[in-house]
């Protein structure tokens, strides 16, 4: 029995000694190295390969084939399988390749080994049947919500003289790169020629634009790769999600004897009074005269119009053009007119105030920031300027001008920045203005506050916008987005090159910007098809924090 217990012991003593060994786990240690590619067939850079040949390359380890797969190009576009032995994938054409061609074999940073671990840099393999190399790049940054994005497919069309139309979802690019961590991406070995490029998360990769799915970017201007310029730097993508559907002209109802309002499928973008192009005509073809057109505040799909002159029970077929949703898409010519019946009611509806700005009860609003207030429709230009009063928290009255910015908006500019770290009431009597009818507001009385910003609180942020060789007329809109809080800044340059930001909250930000092309104040994306280029975008891929009391010098934005 004695001995029984003692070898029960020591077979216990031996488990607890072995139980508390430090080591690796099973198996050996946990593989966290990033894989490569050591070998391939052909080399870099090898020039008269047989046009039967097949591409070979060779990873230093095994890899996950689904990852692989899906991060694979062949550029020009040619069709292949993939067949795997060991480490090593074999890409093999179904037709034999072109004549002088250099083609270019990409991996993406997708690619991962059995535990996960991805390539570090992209990868690009180029060959050519020819003798001689094309030598053509472009390189540039994918940016997705102002910051860098990576992973994202960048495409490269080339550009015939009987067509200039691309269409994405079912066009295969002719050049093919992914962006890298850090939003860089590189596209090498182009021929000479015309090029349209845009950026997509090709989330399905399937090298195709899905529209329902995938963000798209295009650039600011078709790109030419000659021997004058073989090398192009600097461009920006900036990714959005765009609805394709067409901008449609869905309805209009008269409201009263002077105003037709217009109901679209799509928010509208920005428009102000008398832009837009209308015509209003009777069926004999007779038209209206003294069109006004406008937009309220917040009511992004609709358009009023005011006209004069309608005969009652009439109808009218209102016919638009040169219009644009907010993502860019333009009037579809199908759907560009509608009719309605006049009718001779007058307005009786008293006008109502749809928003101000700072909103009510705003926190840390800027000592220089203007008061507006936006209503529901076209106002007469009368003011009664003592029936709106500022003041302050012990009850002194705010000296300033009141007066209107356009038809539907009142702004009031204070006479002296406001104080610091102060709560402020703003009211307006309801008999202060009036519609163009003659009503008076249905508010008697409205009534909104703010506290301004502490400025004791408040850093700056300085710096310089940087042009490439591009001569890019327009100005410069600087946006400050924080990172860890919904503040935000603009500041807008008409000339010079120097920014100053002042009283910037203490935190994390992004700093972005766009050269207003089309003078909507609003970046504009571009649209596919047809295609319109987006304006110039440009990025600091650096975090800048803010301190209180202390400035951040020497922010450099380049485009």
């Amino acid at each position: 029995m004695r001995k029984f217990q003692f070898g029960f012991l020591l077979l216990l003593l031996v488990l607890v000694v072995n139980c508390a060994k430090k080591g690796f786990p099973p198996g050996g240690p946990v593989d966290i190295i990033s894989p490569t590619i050591v070998n391939t067939l052909p080399a870099d850079r090898t020039t008269k390969i047989p046009l039967t040949s097949s591409i070979q390359i060779q990873f230093s380890e095994k890899m996950n084939h689904k990852s692989v797969e899906g991060a694979i190009n062949l550029m020009p576009a040619v069709d292949y399988n993939l067949d795997w032995t060991g480490n090593s994938l074999t890409l093999k054409p179904k037709t034999v390749l072109s004549i002088n061609q250099t083609y270019v074999v990409s991996l993406g940073t997708e690619c991962q080994d059995l535990e996960g671990n991805r390539l570090v840099n992209s990868f690009t393999l180029a060959f050519s049947t020819g003798e001689t190399m094309d030598s053509g790049s472009v390189a540039g940054l994918t940016i997705q919500d102002g910051r860098p994005e990576p992973n994202v497919a960048v495409w490269a069309y080339k550009l015939n003289q009987n067509s200039d139309s691309v269409l994405p979802w079912k066009q295969k690019a002719d050049y093919s790169a992914s962006s890298d961590r850090k939003g860089k991406f590189k596209l090498n070995y182009m021929a000479d020629g015309q090029y349209r490029l845009l950026a997509v998360k090709d989330l399905n990769k399937n090298q195709l634009w899905d529209p329902a799915a995938e963000h798209l970017g295009l650039t600011y201007k078709e790109l030419s790769l000659d021997r004058n310029e073989r090398k192009i730097e600097g461009l920006t993508f900036a990714l959005v999600s765009r609805d394709t559907t067409s901008l449609a002209l869905l309805n209009c109802q008269m409201l009263n004897r002077n105003t037709v309002k217009l109901t679209f499928n799509k928010d509208l973008a920005g428009i102000k009074s008398g832009t837009a192009e209308l015509k209003v005509a009777g069926e004999e073809g007779d038209t209206l005269k003294s069109i006004t057109v406008y937009q309220v505040h917040k009511q992004a799909k609709y358009i009023y119009v005011r006209v004069s002159g309608a005969q009652p029970l009439k109808t009218y077929r209102i016919m638009v053009s040169n219009l644009y949703s907010a993502d860019g898409s333009q009037l579809s010519v199908k759907s560009d007119t509608c009719k309605f019946t006049a009718i001779d009611n007058p307005d009786l509806i008293p006008p109502e105030i749809v928003g101000n700005s700072p909103q009510t009860k705003a926190q840390n609003v800027a000592l220089d920031a203007e008061l507006s207030l936006y209503f529901s429709e076209p106002m007469g230009d009368k003011i009664e300027t003592e029936k709106f009063q500022v003041e302050d928290s012990a009850g002194k009255k705010v000296e300033g001008t009141l007066s209107w910015m356009d038809e539907l908006s009142l702004g009031f500019v204070p006479g002296k920045p406001w104080l610091p770290n102060t709560n402020y009431n703003a009211r307006l009597v309801g008999s202060t203005v009036q519609d163009l009818a003659g009503n008076s507001l249905k508010d008697t009385l409205f009534t909104f506050n703010f506290r301004t910003l502490d400025t004791e609180k408040t850093g700056s942020v300085t710096g310089k916008v940087l042009f490439g060789k591009d001569k890019l007329l327009g100005k410069v809109f600087l946006n400050l987005k924080g990172l860890d809080s919904n503040s935000s800044y603009q500041e807008v340059l008409s000339s010079g090159d120097s920014f100053s930001f002042s009283n910037v909250l203490p935190g994390k930000y992004l700093l972005n910007g766009f050269i207003d092309f089309d003078q909507n104040s609003t970046y504009s994306y571009g649209t596919v098809e047809p295609f319109t280029s987006a304006e110039p975008y440009a990025v600091n891929p650096d975090t800048l924090v803010v301190r209180s009391r202390w400035t951040t010098e020497n922010v450099i934005l380049q485009f």
